[in-house]
Order: C-alpha cells, then structure tokens, then sequence
C-alpha cells in the first residue's frame, strides 16, 4: 500500500508538540546539542484502498531525535542569537480507518534540519527562547511525507552555571626607562692613610685593593660609565722624573682595573707629576697632602627596566543547558 501526499484529499497543516533538550558548551560559544521531540499529530483523508470515492481517514504520530552542533551570538549582555544544523532520525507511527479494517503503517528515517532562535537570559541559569526549527523530508510514500515548519518557545536552564568562573589573567608589561647616575670621586692620598705606592714606586699596594672595590662595581655594573685616573707626585726629585713616575702610576692602575674586566678604551690616563700641587711642598706633611690619586668617574645616562604588571578579569559561563 502506497500514500502519495499528492493523493490526499484533506490534510492537516497545524498540530502541537513538544520536546526535551540537552545542550552542551563544547568551547564557547560553540555548543552540540540532543533533543528528544514529538513533531506532532496530523490527520489526513485519503481515498479508500476498496473504493477511492470514499475517503479514508489517517493519523499519524511524528516522533525524532534531534542531533545538532550550533554557534551562541552574543547581542547584549542579556540577549544572544542562537543558530543550529544537524540530523533528525524519526519515526512515524500511522494508523487509517479504511472501510471494514485497521491499517497500520510505521515508517523511518533520517531529515537534515535547522534552527534559528531568540535567546533572553531571565538569569545566570535560565532563559527563554523563542524560534523557528526547519526540518525537511519526514515521512514517505508509505505515510505520507512533508516538511515540517515550526515555531518554538522554550525554557531552559544551565546547570552548573549558578555562578560565572572568572579567569584573571596577569600581564607583565616591560618599559624602559631613562636614568642618571651621578658622577663618582675617589681621593685617594698618603695623608689619609691610603698609601696607594710605596716612595719612588709604581706598585700598587695589595693592601689597598679594597679601596678600589667601589669604582670597580660601578665600572663592571654599568657598561656606560667610564674612569679617568690622574696621578699626582710631590716637588721631590726633577720635573722630568715626577712626570714619568706619576704616568707609570696611572698606568699601573689602569692595568689594574683591565685585570678586573674593564675594557682599556673606557679608561683614560691623567699623569700631571708635580704641576698640580694641592698645597706648597714646604713640608713632610704637605707633600704627602700631594702625593695622591684621583679616581674620577662621571655621570651617565642608562637604560632601566620596570616591570609594569596589570590584571584583567574575565567571567565566561560553562556547563550544560536543558
């Protein structure tokens, strides 16, 4: 026995059903979902298999299992859009009166469908939607075949979902900065103890290295910074000697600081012998006053790093939906 839908004589276009929905975030805002529906009853008259002048009545049950893998798109913070594709197995139970007997007739299948929907969030958990569900080819020759065209209203509820999860996120930003080091003097003379070389020597004292300790670090911390050394004698002995004792001095010293890292280039010699007296070499005392060296670095600009670090929040719902 064949049901042509072209056959039948009056038809039902209208019926009511129903369905329950599970919905799942896969990864937001994309989600699958699995609904179990009855499309509704229609009826529909048919001619009599025994006598087609008379019209038979039919009725048929329309049951389906939606599969479908759809996107959320936000509108407002309360209001989304929500579109969805996939597959419908369905399976439809018809019964006719023909004249003097009962036919039953089953049938099933697969139909693609689709849906688009108004989503309102009454809250974090539940929502009311309201859409339209296409749903092509349900049916047969067998029973009677047709498109289904729905709307649809719904309530649903997310579980899990009471409250949002917040993500905080922390964001180090590096900056450079500009920064001056003052300049830096050390004085170092016979007449505070600090006897750098012994009398007509040019070898530094081991003694004394440790007086050299902050120039050092300055020098190896700071890549800019750069070192002049002058080198002063007293009046004792010629001009001549005095100036090439005071530039072995400053070259010891010099040595002594490219030993330690510091590139010779950064590094310069100032040996002014006795021409730079601080005081008349009248006495013992005084000529100690002027036997000295002055460690003279000056002030630079550098580059430092600030780390900045800033913290943003941000509330995502998860979990399942019915």
């Amino acid at each position: 026995m064949r049901l042509r839908e072209s056959d039948n004589l009056d038809c039902d276009d209208q019926s009511l059903g129903g369905g329950i929905y599970f919905r799942h975030n896969i990864y937001q805002p994309y989600f699958y979902q699995i609904g179990f529906e009855y499309l509704g009853q229609y009826e529909a008259i048919y001619p009599a298999l025994s006598n087609p002048s008379v019209g038979a009545k039919y009725k048929g049950n329309v049951f389906a299992i939606g599969v479908s893998a759809g996107r959320i798109f936000s509108l407002t913070e309360n209001q989304n859009i929500v579109a969805q594709i996939g597959a419908m197995p369905w399976y439809i139970d018809v019964e006719g009166d023909e004249l003097g007997s009962k036919v039953d007739n089953d049938n099933k299948g697969i139909s693609p469908f689709a849906s688009l929907a108004y989503q309102y969030n009454m809250s974090k958990s539940s929502y009311l939607e309201l859409g339209y569900q296409y749903v092509y080819g349900v049916g047969s020759d067998s029973t009677g075949g047709a498109d289904i065209n729905q709307v649809f209203l719904g309530l649903g509820y997310r579980f899990g979902s009471s409250e949002p999860e917040t993500v905080v996120q922390t964001v180090t930003e590096t900056k450079y900065v500009t920064v001056t080091e003052n300049s830096m003097t050390l004085n170092l003379g016979e007449n505070n103890s600090t006897v750098l070389f012994g009398f007509d020597s040019s070898t530094l004292n081991p003694d004394m290295y440790s007086l050299l300790t902050p120039m050092e670090n300055r020098l190896n911390d700071n890549p800019e910074a750069l070192l002049t050394i002058e080198s002063h004698t007293d009046s004792v002995g010629s001009d001549a000697y005095n100036q090439k004792l005071s530039q072995r001095r400053g070259d010891a010293l010099k040595d002594y600081f490219t030993n330690k890292g510091i590139s010779a280039d950064r590094i310069t010699v100032k040996a002014y012998g006795e021409t730079r007296p601080l005081v008349p070499n009248t006495s013992a005392e005084n000529r100690a006053t002027n036997r000295r060296v002055v460690l003279f670095s000056p002030s630079f600009e550098k580059q430092d790093v600030v780390n900045e670090k800033t913290q943003s929040s941000e509330s995502s719902v998860q979990g399942a939906e019915k």
